[in-house]
């Protein structure tokens, strides 16, 4: 698999794209985030409330613009500012539709701070917000 360079990137997940993706520790609000994102299409998307999830984050903006759901499959980082996902078949495609493509996605060291906070923020947001407290 192609490597970010690490003096520039973190690794913040990897895994199979569409099965299991698994977080690296400090990155647990981006991938809880992500995943009660992912819950937001069973209410809708003419009834997400984008400006309260969102207000005063502006590296997260693009979410509202993102495919719906947002983040869905980890490869939808490669939209937001700061993230950089790399993705490669598999080696060994001896089962059709059975194997996944390998991904990992990485965050910009210099961002990563940043990114991690506003996750953070966004989380606490996602949490409290009413048409999600069945999956809090």
């Amino acid at each position: 698999m192609i490597k970010a360079d690490s003096d520039v990137w973190a690794l913040a997940a990897s895994g199979q794209l569409g099965d299991a993706v698994y977080w690296e520790p400090g990155f647990e609000a981006v991938e809880r985030a992500r995943a009660l994102l992912c819950h937001l299409e069973e209410i809708g998307q003419k009834k997400i409330d984008w400006r309260y999830l969102l207000q005063g984050l502006p590296s997260l903006g693009v979410i509202e613009t993102m495919d719906f759901p947002p983040l869905y499959t980890e490869d939808a980082f490669d939209e937001i500012d700061g993230f950089l996902t790399i993705t490669e078949e598999p080696e060994n495609d001896d089962i059709p539709c059975m194997s996944f493509d390998r991904i990992e996605v990485y965050v910009d060291r210099e961002n990563m701070e940043r990114l991690i906070e506003q996750f953070a923020i966004l989380l606490d947001r996602l949490e409290n917000y009413k048409p999600l407290e069945s999956y809090v």
